[in-house]
C-alpha cells in the first residue's frame, strides 16, 4: 500500500516527528503501528491481516492502514476462482488521499470476494476486521501462514506511550557512551532471556521467595550485566507511561539500539510482549549455549528454540562486539592445537594468537581477565568476526567449531560469504534477531507488565 511514515528525533528534545508520503499504486510500506490487536489474526509487513479458519483464510487490511488511507471511495477486487501469489497485488483501494495496491500475504485460490465492498467501500473504514474483509483464499502453502507475524507489532506503543522507543534509545546511547562494552552486554541480555522461557524478561527477575533467579545460573553469574541500565529505563518509562511498556520489550529495543550504536544495522523491532511471572534457574543452566559447546550441541540447542543452522551462523556474529573472561575460553588455549585454518599460516599468526591468550590467562588467578571476542575491531559491529574464524582466531570454542567441525562445508560457505559481504551478514542478522525475538512470547492477557523489572507485581 502507498504510505510511508518515519520518525526523526533528537535525543535531547525526546520529541517525535513524522511525515507521510504517497505514491500512486505502490505497496504499503508503513511501519506496522497497529493500534488494534485481535485474537486469531496474523499480519504481513505490508499491513494486511489474515484469519485462518479450517481450510479458508480471510484477508483484509488493518485498522491502522485504513486510518492512514482516509475515507475509502473505491475498491478493486479480483475474480473468484482465480489464483493469488504471496506478496503480489490482488486489488487496489482508492481513498480521498491515495490509490494503493493490496498485496496478498499468502498464495492460494480465491474462493470468495466481498461483493459488499463494491456498493459500500466505506466498510473498510468502519469495520476493517469484520464487514470490511476483502477476499477468502484456500491457502496452497501452510508454511506461508506460519511465516506471518502474530500480535507482536512495530510501533506497538505509538498511541499508549509514543516516546517509548525514543526514551530507550536515548538512555542506551548514554550508557554506551559511558561504557562502550555495555552495547554487547545489552545485546547479550536479550539472547540469555529468549533462550530460557522465551523472550519474557524472566532473566531480569531477582531471587524472591521460592523462585531462584536466572542471574545465579552458571552462564550468567558474575558475567551477565546491564541490569542497572534496564532498571533506569524502566523507571523513566513508568514515570511517562505507568504499567504500559514491558520489560521484555525494553530488552528487545535496547538490543537493537546497542547494535546500531556500534555501527551495525538498524531494524524495526516488533513489540507487544508481556513479562513472565516466573524465572527458570534450571532452564538457564540447560538451554543457554556454553562457550565450549560442540557444533552438534549448538545446532540442537538452536533447534530447540525453533532456530535454524542459518540463524545459528548469523546470530553468532553478535560476537563481533564484547569481551569474554579467561574462564570462558581457557579450555581452547590449553587443549592440543587441533584447530583448522583456511590459509597457509606462513608467519605463525595462529600460534602467536594462542600464545598471547595463554600469557593473559596463564593461571586461575586470571580467570576473570577479559579479552575481546573480535581481536581486530572489538568496538565495532561488523563482519570481522567471520574473518577471524577463517583465520582460526575465534576466541571461544563455540565460535571456532562453526568451521572446524563443519564436515559438510555448508556452514563454512556461509561464514565465507559473511566474511566477504558485510551487507549480507547484516541482512541475515536482522532477520534472525526478529525470529529470535518471537520465541515463546507472552501477549494479550498472558503474563503482566511489571512495574519493576526485578520483581513480579504484588
Amino acid at each position: 500500500m502507498a504510505l510511508r511514515m518515519w520518525a526523526s528525533s533528537t535525543a535531547n528534545a525526546l520529541k517525535l516527528s513524522s511525515s507521510v508520503s504517497k505514491s500512486h499504486l505502490s505497496p504499503f510500506s508503513i511501519s506496522r503501528c497497529f493500534s488494534t490487536v485481535l485474537e486469531g489474526l496474523k499480519y504481513a509487513n505490508s499491513h494486511e491481516w489474515v484469519k485462518h479458519e479450517g481450510s479458508v483464510a480471510t484477508i483484509g487490511i488493518t485498522a491502522h492502514a485504513q486510518d492512514h488511507l482516509g475515507e475509502v471511495v473505491f475498491v478493486e477486487l479480483p475474480e473468484e476462482n482465480t489464483s493469488v501469489s504471496k506478496e503480489k497485488s490482488f486489488g487496489a483501494v482508492e481513498s480521498v488521499k491515495a490509490t494503493s495496491e493490496i498485496l496478498s500475504p499468502i498464495s492460494g485460490e480465491i474462493i470468495e470476494v466481498n461483493k459488499k465492498l463494491t456498493e459500500s467501500p466505506g466498510l473498510i473504514n468502519s469495520s476493517p476486521y469484520e464487514d470490511g474483509w476483502m477476499i477468502k483464499v484456500k491457502p496452497s502453502s501452510p508454511a506461508e501462514l506460519e511465516s506471518l507475524m502474530g500480535p507482536l507489532l512495530k510501533g506497538f506503543y505509538k498511541e499508549s506511550c509514543p516516546l517509548a522507543e525514543e526514551i530507550v534509545k536515548h538512555n542506551v546511547e548514554v550508557a554506551v557512551l559511558k561504557d562502550p562494552r555495555m552495547a554487547a552486554s545489552l545485546l547479550r541480555l536479550q539472547f540469555h532471556d529468549c533462550f530460557v522461557l522465551g523472550c519474557d524478561a524472566s532473566v531480569l527477575l531477582d531471587t524472591h521467595g521460592d523462585m531462584l533467579s536466572e542471574k545465579q545460573a552458571t552462564p550468567n553469574v558474575n558475567s551477565l550485566r546491564g541490569f542497572e541500565v534496564i532498571d533506569y529505563i524502566k523507571y523513566l518509562l513508568e514515570d511517562a507511561c505507568p504499567l504500559t511498556v514491558s520489560c521484555s520489550d525494553i530488552l528487545a529495543m535496547a538490543a537493537r539500539d546497542s547494535v546500531f550504536l556500534r555501527g551495525g544495522p538498524w531494524w524495526e523491532v516488533l513489540l507487544g510482549r508481556r513479562d513472565s511471572l516466573k524465572a527458570s534457574f534450571a532452564g538457564a543452566n540447560q538451554f543457554i549455549p556454553a562457550p565450549n559447546s560442540s557444533l552438534d550441541s549448538l545446532i540442537i540447542n538452536f533447534k530447540q528454540q525453533g532456530l535454524s543452522i542459518q540463524d545459528l551462523i548469523a546470530l553468532s556474529g553478535a560476537h563481533t562486539i564484547g569481551k569474554a573472561r579467561c574462564l570462558s575460553f581457557k579450555q581452547r588455549i590449553v587443549q592440543p592445537n587441533i584447530e583448522q585454518t583456511f590459509y597457509v599460516d606462513e608467519f605463525k599468526r595462529h600460534s602467536t594468537f594462542r600464545r598471547v591468550l595463554r600469557s593473559q590467562c596463564k593461571d586461575s588467578s586470571r580467570d576473570n581477565e577479559l579479552s575481546p571476542l573480535d581481536i581486530k575491531t572489538p568496538a565495532y559491529f561488523d563482519n570481522h568476526y567471520y574473518i577471524n574464524l577463517l583465520e582460526g582466531k575465534g576466541l571461544l570454542i563455540s565460535d571456532n567449531v562453526l568451521v572446524t567441525e563443519d564436515h559438510e562445508g555448508e556452514i563454512f560457505r556461509k561464514v565465507w560469504e559473511y566474511a566477504v559481504d558485510q551487507d549480507l551478514f547484516f541482512l541475515d542478522f536482522v532477520e534472525s534477531m526478529l525470529k529470535m525475538g518471537n520465541i515463546n512470547v507472552l501477549t494479550g492477557i498472558e503474563g503482566e507488565i511489571r512495574e519493576n523489572c526485578r520483581f513480579v507485581n504484588v
